[in-house]
């Protein structure tokens, strides 16, 4: 964030939560558009919900409710260059334009341009080899929702591409404009978390002990930026391996593990404070919680501490991205945002993990409680009916207890 006159910015995605924070980690102040319009994101912007079945589309429309300052994307509007376009003729934007997204969201031009880093892609319409091991992912992707392995012979439809599955340790690296300021260690499809099989879940970092990553990941910074123009906040996921790394995704907006770094440095990302030349002063790890079952989120619960809190942007949270009680959640559709700290990077798993087993008991005990209550609906008709957990003022048309979205980027 070169221009330190903007004091005021939006933030419009699927979950602007995380992003809203780290403006006011930068001193600035912000409104937002996003799926969730979540408790503790009321509590640090002016927020404008968009509804699961108008999003992306109605995105530009609650945007432009908003005076015109600068404004930033989240996961999720990579994949709609198009709605970028119409936000940006309301408001100017601080990043990547549709032309950069769409270049760097092509895997087929990817892999052409940078055979020695990106696993390679089978070229449209033709059949998934019968050797070696390849992935059918999503064209219009986030969080890995909707990634399975590929079967010999399957040929992909057009909103799927196949690429080669590669074996090691998936990680995200975080960048301004040409410079790398840290890696974390991804999370993936992590059963204490209900994710499914490649469902993004959480990072944990930052990762310092690995030198070659970290001149790995400044080298492809570097290459990628000067390849497609890329500015702003960025970042790209990549797999590490005995051989090196491959990057398997360039992702041209604010990325999830930003508040992570930030919280590891007690400095402000936006600004390009941290770096990997500075020791942390913390380990921290942040997950997703998904739906173990269908639930109701309950009016309280140990969350209401963060809720409740002084606002600050440097205090440490255990919980975010909280719902509003009441809001019916499906399951394995996520529930809040787990953080933790420590000395090492497996404390900090340790303690999301023990976090994790306290909302299992908990949502267990709401869920049985709400069954057994006077007047109750059977069971099936309990984790079926959505209408059941809906405040009473709200119609089911209007449809804000579902989130049929996931937040695959915080």
């Amino acid at each position: 964030m070169r221009r330190r006159g903007w004091f005021t910015m939006g933030v419009v995605g699927v979950s602007a939560r995380a992003a809203v924070q780290s403006l006011a980690r930068a001193g600035c102040s912000a409104w937002a558009v996003d799926l969730f319009a979540d408790v503790d994101l009321q509590r640090w912007a002016k927020v404008q919900r968009c509804l699961p079945q108008a999003y992306p589309h109605a995105l530009s429309q609650l945007a432009a409710q908003f005076p015109a300052s600068p404004f930033l994307y989240t996961g999720g509007l990579e994949n709609y260059p198009e709605v970028i376009a119409n936000l940006m003729a309301i408001h100017e934007l601080w990043g990547n334009c549709p032309e950069t997204v769409r270049a760097v969201r092509d895997p087929w031009q990817l892999a052409q341009c940078f055979p020695e880093v990106i696993p390679p892609v089978i070229a449209r319409h033709q059949a998934c080899p019968a050797t070696g091991q390849w992935l059918c992912k999503p064209l219009r992707s986030g969080g890995g929702i909707g990634i399975r392995f590929a079967r010999p012979g399957e040929c992909p439809d057009n909103h799927h591409y196949l690429q080669q599955y590669q074996t090691g340790l998936p990680a995200s690296a975080i960048c301004l404009d040409d410079r790398c300021l840290g890696v974390t260690q991804q999370l993936l499809g992590q059963s204490w978390l209900h994710a499914r099989s490649f469902c993004w879940c959480g990072n944990v970092g930052p990762w310092i002990d690995d030198s070659e990553v970290l001149s790995l990941c400044q080298h492809w910074c570097q290459r990628f930026q000067q390849n497609y123009g890329l500015q702003g906040i960025w970042g790209f996921d990549f797999i590490r391996h005995r051989g090196g790394i491959s990057v398997v995704e360039i992702n041209p907006r604010y990325p999830a593990s930003v508040e992570v770094l930030e919280h590891a440095y007690a400095k402000a990302v936006l600004l390009g404070e941290v770096s990997p030349d500075i020791s942390p002063r913390w380990f921290v790890a942040k997950a997703i919680y998904y739906a173990p079952h269908d639930l109701c989120f309950p009016d309280g619960g140990p969350w209401l501490v963060d809720v409740q809190a002084v606002l600050d942007p440097w205090r440490w949270p255990t919980y975010a991205d909280i719902p509003p009680p009441g809001t019916f959640i499906p399951k394995n559709r996520p529930v809040l945002t787990l953080l933790a700290r420590g000395h090492t990077l497996t404390s900090c798993i340790a303690h999301l993990q023990r976090l994790a087993a306290q909302l299992d008991h908990l949502f267990a005990e709401a869920s049985e409680a709400a069954v057994s209550a006077p007047g109750s609906p059977p069971t099936d008709q309990f984790v079926t009916d959505m209408t059941m957990c809906q405040p009473a003022n709200q119609s089911l048309g209007d449809d804000t207890s579902l989130r049929e979205e996931t937040k695959e980027e915080r």
